[in-house]
């Protein structure tokens, strides 16, 4: 049981490592398609390069026009 736990937690680091990294229009399409799903709310138009480093998705709520450029990071708390 503890095996499936890992193997699950490192396919989800590979799925975020993947989707924070891959370049190009495909990419600025799969993060958004992602952090739409991961983020309480995310507006129209979002664009982010590569290497968006985030930590406590699920407390983010991003409104219309915000543009993230490369190596850029946000950071919320549980609290």
């Amino acid at each position: 049981m503890k095996f499936f736990k890992v193997l699950i937690t490192e396919l989800a680091n590979f799925l975020i490592y993947l989707v924070t990294f891959c370049p190009g229009k495909i990419g600025v399409f799969l993060r958004k398609i992602f952090l739409k799903i991961m983020f309480k709310e995310l507006g129209k138009n979002f664009y982010s390069e590569i290497g968006l480093f985030i930590t406590g998705y699920e407390n983010i709520t991003i409104k219309n026009d915000c543009h993230f450029m490369r190596y850029s990071s946000i950071n919320a708390d549980k609290n």
